[in-house]
């Protein structure tokens, strides 16, 4: 007995539209990739950045401890837009000890991280302006 006539799994994007459609309060849950540097690391503060980031609703997903090679560092400072010119030093601190990619989720996921980030953000800088409560 097939168990399609009790369950479905849906291709992606039907799945994101019905998603969309039955919860629409919450299809704005988004992911966020952060790469916490190595001197946090060493330092020990990455267990309190992470502590600001569930505080404020974020689910931790996935966590993984690598050590960035030259080329995956080049990657994330192209990403990150670093200029040429300090390249060689971004690779230099990204390529200094192990990293941790941690993968995580919450409503607006990439705005809100901003605001936590870039406290000064004029973008998003209240609750009702990212929620868009009123």
């Amino acid at each position: 007995m097939s168990t399609e006539n009790y369950i479905k799994i849906l291709d992606q994007e039907t799945n994101y539209n019905l998603y969309k459609h039955f919860f629409p309060e919450t299809y704005r849950f988004s992911r966020v990739v952060l790469t916490i540097r190595p001197f946090l690391l060493k330092t020990g503060l990455d267990e309190l950045f992470l502590n600001i980031f569930r505080l404020n609703g974020f689910a931790i997903v996935k966590r993984v401890r690598i050590v960035l090679d030259e080329q995956q560092a080049l990657y994330l400072a192209k990403h990150e837009k670093i200029e040429p010119e300090h390249e060689a030093h971004y690779i230099s601190l990204m390529t200094d000890g192990e990293c941790e990619i941690v993968l995580m989720s919450n409503y607006a996921a990439v705005e809100k991280a901003a605001v936590i980030i870039d406290g000064n953000n004029n973008d998003w800088t209240t609750t009702e302006q990212l929620f868009n409560v009123k």
